[in-house]
């Protein structure tokens, strides 16, 4: 019975382990306005004083009515174009990644529509400007409303700010509100086969909000926004609004995201101005450089349940690799540690089983005796127990204490971007299966690569199980013997279907940690011998 709770106890801890990770299907909607609060906001003292600005951008007419300006700075490359005066490519440079790809217009980011202002400035083409450091597009209406965006962005930050000044050059007092295109069109960059890491999130009336399916094509959430993102395994783009935007929304367009924010209704008098500034941060999630900006959107980083477990094993991880300098090396040295924090409740867990085990012959008889009377049996089986002084959950409850830690670690080796193309023996990105080869063409189950990992893991398993059950175990071929050779055989090649799929990085924490307690249980089962 203790061999079955064990085994029930690890596949449910698998599984939970797998639906952790919530597969993202948010939708998508026009967007609205921007917010940012001066007082709590470093960012808008330097960007006119002691910001390093960007170098003059690069301008291209792509067609008759369309011009693009690419904006590079140290960490990005920005594409902008005059139809809308939107932005509508972004490639990381940091780490070779293109995470927008030529969106259009009403879709692309910071499209703005409004019915009150021009139903059509969305696909208007707006006048260019350009200086150092600086895009800047205007547009008039026909109501002799001017509009403009101005973009600011600078060589060692990972924003932009917008600037959108909204000028009445009437001479009567006009209504508006509008909605602005927020972060969409983030790609997946995941290299795990049928996953998908793609979540909104925001934070509306101080409460953070998490959006990985929504019901219906669209999702309206009115309060005080204070900012909102979409992220995938790796990056995030978060738009922090002015006070006037009071609504978001969230669509599905093809396989994107779509998000925005609607600004509430306001006046503006004749020969006056309202302006609304926003800040977007563009970069991967890493806690630390978002919480830089003082906006506190370093709240979009969600490590899971284990969250404050998952921070502490990253800064070891982190903390490792700068002595070693090899994110393979650090994985190792993390599992080690974990290992030998955990190592009394290893040796408690295996001498429990050992225990169990030793008394599997005198349960044998007992099953055989009491057949037919399970009350009378249960009671000889406790009565057992207390004899021989053995817990029969003994061995399943050390195990379940150590489930956080390997939560929080799986969740940790998963979402870290320090993984992605980093090296190890031959593996060349820990972030992504280990590929040793690859095969002419894609095989069933096994796709186009060849993984060592996953079929090194399944060996070690497979001795690990020996180790564990080769003392004092049934006699013969009793029932009990042929379950534990069964799920000798069994656990191991369902956590290599399992396994074989999954980041390297992931794989070769399993496989040493697997090899480090198979290594525990043998130092274990000499010491009861010795004792």
């Amino acid at each position: 019975m203790d061999q079955k709770r064990l085994i029930i106890a690890v596949v449910l801890s698998v599984l939970i382990v797998l639906g952790f990770q919530k597969f993202v299907k948010p939708p998508v909607r026009n967007v609205a306005a921007v917010r940012i609060d001066q007082a709590t906001r470093p960012i808008s003292q330097t960007s006119e004083t002691t910001a390093t600005f960007a170098e003059p951008q690069k301008t291209k007419r792509i067609s008759s009515d369309e011009i693009e300006t690419v904006a590079e700075t140290d960490k990005y490359l920005l594409i902008f174009s005059n139809i809308g005066g939107t932005l509508k490519s972004i490639e990381l440079k940091e780490y070779d990644t293109a995470i927008i790809k030529n969106l259009e217009p009403p879709v692309s980011i910071f499209s703005m529509i409004s019915k009150e202002l021009d139903p059509d400035m969305a696909f208007g083409e707006w006048n260019l400007s350009e200086g150092q450091g600086r895009i800047t597009y205007t547009y008039q209406t026909p109501r002799k409303i001017q509009i403009t965006k101005e973009y600011l962005f600078h060589n060692t930050t990972d924003y932009i700010e917008l600037r959108i000044v909204i000028d009445n050059l009437s001479d009567a007092s006009v209504a508006t509100d509008y909605s602005i295109i927020g972060p969409s069109g983030l790609e997946q960059a995941s290299s795990m086969r049928g996953r998908n890491f793609l979540e909104f999130n925001g934070k509306v009336n101080g409460t953070i909000m998490r959006k990985s399916r929504i019901k219906g094509d669209q999702l309206d959430i009115g309060g005080i926004i204070s900012w909102i993102a979409l992220k995938n395994r790796y990056f995030t783009l978060v738009l922090v609004p002015p006070p006037a935007a009071d609504e978001l929304f969230i669509r599905q367009v093809g396989d994107k995201l779509t998000t925005g924010l609607r600004m509430k209704a306001r006046t503006i008098g004749s020969r006056s101005v309202i302006q609304d500034k926003y800040v977007f941060y563009i970069g991967p999630l890493i806690k630390k450089r978002l919480a830089a900006l003082g906006l506190g959107i370093d709240e979009v980083v969600n490590f899971g349940f284990f969250g404050a477990i998952s921070i502490v094993l990253l800064t070891i991880l982190r903390g490792i690799h700068s002595v070693v300098r090899n994110w393979g090396v650090a994985i190792i040295g993390v599992t080690f540690l974990i290992n030998l924090l955990m190592f009394p409740l290893t040796r408690k867990s295996f001498r429990s089983m050992q225990s169990m085990q030793e008394l599997q012959p005198h349960m044998e008889k007992l099953r055989k005796l009491h057949k037919d009377n399970p009350q009378k049996l249960n009671q000889e089986m406790v009565a057992l127990y207390r004899q021989y002084n053995v817990n029969p959950f003994g061995g399943c409850l050390p195990m379940l204490l150590q489930l956080p830690i390997f939560f929080a670690f799986y969740q940790t080796l998963l979402r870290s971007i320090e993984l992605k193309n980093a090296s190890f023996l031959w593996i060349k990105d820990l972030s992504a299966p280990d590929a040793l080869f690859s095969f002419p063409q894609a095989l069933p189950f096994i796709g186009q690569n060849f993984n060592l990992l996953p079929l090194l893991t399944v060996a070690v398993m497979v001795f690990q199980q020996r180790v564990s059950t080769a003392h004092g175990g049934p006699a013969g071929e009793s029932e009990m013997a042929k379950q534990q050779k069964f799920m000798a055989l069994f656990m191991p090649l369902f956590f290599g279907i399992i396994l074989y799929n999954f980041p390297s990085g992931l794989v070769l924490y399993w496989l040493t940690n697997s090899s480090l307690m198979m290594g525990e249980q043998l130092l274990i089962k000499k010491h009861m011998k010795a004792s």
